[in-house]
């Protein structure tokens, strides 16, 4: 066998070892990912799909680069798997949290913000609800203290430059969707029967509805506060454009943003003039008032 022979084989089964090499880094790597998803069963976001897609992109990056001995290659993919593995596992705890602790707006949006809308955000595009309800409200069993809000909730300039939400309009847009429920209701389309089934299916929205075991006459002649808020708060979303203190007080959203100082008076009236220019004029003498909404 001559020299230039022996040079072939050598390198032969110098490539064969780089093989086994690659072939071995990349089946560890995809045995990580493989645990990763397992352990992730039944949270799987939107998100996954391409992370795992970008992840064998890598492992077939880092094959060749190995095979081909491209160091700076090898460096390159190495930390893309890393980055794609964080994001894996990000992308299963932000829906495992949705999952297992509830979502405080989920009545106020369409779907659960995926991990991609919450890394979009983060790149300063669109908004990230998520992250506003977590840091702000928190879970309906660990609700954030009053006195422990971060800045950036505090008050809804500093909610919209922070987490890009515009909370008046998504109470505008709420309150929209109780009016038309509640016209719904008058005009007997939607029965208290058909009621909770038409709210889980998001097409109405919550409204104040006196208890059902009394009869038209004893809500009409109630005096009792807690039958007249839901009364006065029901005929005010037939009869008014503008969301009124009673309306407010019977929606989850507004009460709370009243309730931890976000929404104050002076942007609350600006949101009843911009639904309707000339709600002053209609203030009924017996209307709670703002500093009154509980």
């Amino acid at each position: 066998m001559n020299e230039n022979n022996v040079k072939i084989a050598v390198d032969k089964e110098y490539k064969a070892f780089l093989t086994k090499v690659a072939s071995g880094v990349v089946a560890a790597a995809m045995a990580i990912l493989l645990f990763f998803l397992f352990s992730g069963i039944g949270f799987y976001g939107e998100a996954i799909t391409y992370f795992v897609v970008f992840y064998v992109v890598f492992l077939i990056g880092l094959f060749f680069s190995i095979t081909n001995e491209i160091v700076s290659l090898i460096a390159v993919n190495v930390v893309a798997l890393i980055v794609t593995l964080v994001l894996v596992s990000n992308s299963i705890d932000h829906r495992k949290h949705y999952i297992e602790n509830g979502f405080l707006l989920e009545a106020y949006i369409d779907d659960y913000p995926s991990y991609l809308d919450v890394l979009k955000h983060s790149f300063g595009l669109g908004s990230d609800v998520s992250a506003f309800a977590n840091d702000c409200l928190g879970t309906k069993d660990e609700p954030v203290p009053k006195n422990k809000m971060p800045e950036t909730c505090l008050g809804l300039k500093k909610i919209q430059e922070n987490y890009g939400v515009d909370l008046i309009d998504m109470i505008i847009t709420y309150h929209g969707k109780m009016k038309r429920t509640a016209r719904a209701i008058e005009e007997g389309t939607v029965d208290r029967l058909r009621y909770p089934a038409c709210i889980n299916r998001k097409s109405c929205g919550y409204v104040p509805l006196p208890p059902s075991n009394l009869s038209e006459r004893q809500i009409e002649s109630s005096k009792d506060p807690e039958i007249t808020i839901l009364r006065d708060g029901f005929w005010d979303l037939i009869d008014r454009r503008e969301i009124t203190p009673r309306v407010c007080a019977n929606m989850y959203l507004c009460n709370t943003l009243v309730d931890r100082g976000m929404l104050n008076n002076a942007d609350f009236k600006a949101m009843q003039r911009r639904q309707n220019p000339s709600f002053e004029e209609n203030i009924e003498k017996n209307e709670i008032q703002f500093n009154q909404i509980r």
